[in-house]
């Protein structure tokens, strides 16, 4: 909700694709003491809920299950705002715009870019600031990776998705990877309890 506020405050909101799950009339007392937010920022705030670009009938129509490649066509970076905020979390809000070699900023709770680095992947600290990601306090880490956003919308994008073009290979490949060997396990495990069974 920071962040759709943050851009519907900025005039930001036609600026690219939007997906936002549904929230009421409440939410501006959430959001009202971090973003103070116009009249008309705040009717553009809320006409932001249950928005899916696809005309998805959120909650029935399941996301996670389903990419529309044009986006990230049309785009040249993805904001992912993760589910949870208590603990480290990838969702497929995270892996979609990987397996699209799509560059991303990703918010969620502190620590989740070093701990995607742990796993192999690579962030883009080289190309901006990605110090949001220690940020402990919830408002200033959102609003820090805010600010990187509207700083890239200053720049080229074709430039920009031109250097980080090695970056975006290796995620993608290395995301394939751990699909394939998942797929793998997940048929070994099979096997073996074919096996079980007929041995009984």
């Amino acid at each position: 909700l920071l962040f759709l506020a943050h851009l519907a405050n900025s005039n930001l909101v036609d600026c690219g694709i939007i997906s936002a799950g549904k929230f009421g009339r409440t939410a501006n007392s959430l959001v009202s003491n971090y973003v103070q937010m116009s009249e008309s920022a705040t009717e553009t705030f809320f006409s932001l809920s249950n928005l899916s670009p696809d005309n998805k009938n959120f909650p029935n129509d399941n996301p996670a299950t389903e990419t529309n490649i044009e986006h990230y066509h049309k785009t040249f970076l993805t904001i992912t705002v993760e589910t949870l905020e208590m603990s480290v979390f990838f969702s497929e809000k995270t892996y979609k715009p990987i397996l699209h070699r799509h560059p991303f900023i990703i918010v969620g709770k502190t620590g989740m870019l070093k701990k995607l680095k742990s796993f192999g992947f690579k962030t883009f600290d080289k190309w901006w600031d990605e110090s949001y990601d220690d940020e402990p306090d919830l408002i200033r880490r959102y609003t820090s990776a805010f600010n990187q956003v509207i700083d890239l919308m200053s720049q080229d994008p074709i430039k920009i998705i031109t250097k980080l073009k090695p970056v975006l290979e290796h995620n993608h490949n290395h995301l394939c990877g751990w699909i394939q060997q998942s797929r793998e396990q997940i048929i070994q495990l099979r096997e073996d309890s074919i096996k079980s069974l007929i041995i009984r």
